[in-house]
């Protein structure tokens, strides 16, 4: 299971691309919507300054940032960074950084 915050409301998904807004009571704000690109084993989810969804998944190793509709914008193989990453397992954006 993924959590995060997007404003003042959770966007849940299962690790699928299935994605959902909901208010902190658990009510649907919309409709479930997926995210471009394909998606596989992914470990974590957060959201940017911007409000790109931020999502890192280990297996393949990778990074990726989506619009919030769920359109992929841009995406990196985290196997090609200087320092490889494998096996990431979680991501978090400081906002005083962003």
């Amino acid at each position: 299971m993924l959590v995060t915050l997007q404003g003042n409301h959770l966007i849940v998904g299962g690790g699928a691309g299935n994605m959902q807004r909901l208010a902190t009571d658990g009510e649907a704000l919309g409709p479930p919507f997926a995210l471009d690109g394909g998606w596989a084993d992914t470990e974590g989810l957060s959201v940017n300054a911007q409000g790109e969804l931020v999502t890192v998944e280990d297996d393949p190793e990778r990074l990726s940032w989506f619009a919030p509709d769920g359109a992929l914008l841009r995406r990196i193989d985290t196997m090609d960074l200087s320092a490889p990453l494998t096996e990431a397992q979680g991501i978090a954006i400081d906002p005083r950084t962003c």
